[in-house]
């Protein structure tokens, strides 16, 4: 009897480690389809800029379709699901997406892309996001 009950305990422990190191995998994963999203952009971004003497576009590019006409990004219908709102501002080209159907603790949240560009006309992208949001879900690079 003893024996069994030290096995419960042991199972007990390790389910209690292992179910927040799957939550934090699973939102990485959902993040993935919102992320490769807003890379795109950022390359048909920089294509844009590199094709209109180092200018990114005018007037914001404020949903999906602006985005595919615009840009020729074409968001995948897994990620359009895990995206609230999309903006691409005018002038600066940062790109913001707003999560949503991810995690309660992130939806609502938003990932930032800024491009930094230099005087040679290359982009240097960074990644940002509100206040708030887990540091350990912003991408790196």
């Amino acid at each position: 009897m003893i024996e069994l009950m030290i096995v419960i305990a042991i199972v007990a422990i390790l389910v209690s480690i292992a179910i927040p190191i799957m939550k934090v995998h699973s939102e990485r994963a959902k993040l993935t389809e919102l992320t490769n999203s807003m890379n795109a952009t950022a390359s048909s971004l920089s294509a844009y800029y590199q094709d209109n003497d180092f200018r990114f576009p005018a007037n914001a590019q404020t949903d999906i379709t602006m985005l595919q006409l615009t840009l020729g990004v074409s968001i995948p219908n897994a990620a359009r699901s895990r995206i609230a709102s999309v903006n691409v501002a005018a002038i600066t080209g940062t790109i913001t997406f707003e999560i949503q159907n991810i995690d309660s603790s992130i939806d609502g949240q938003t990932l930032i892309l800024s491009p930094t560009t230099t005087q040679e006309g290359a982009i240097i992208w960074s990644w940002g996001a509100s206040a708030g949001f887990p540091g350990k879900l912003i991408p790196s690079k």
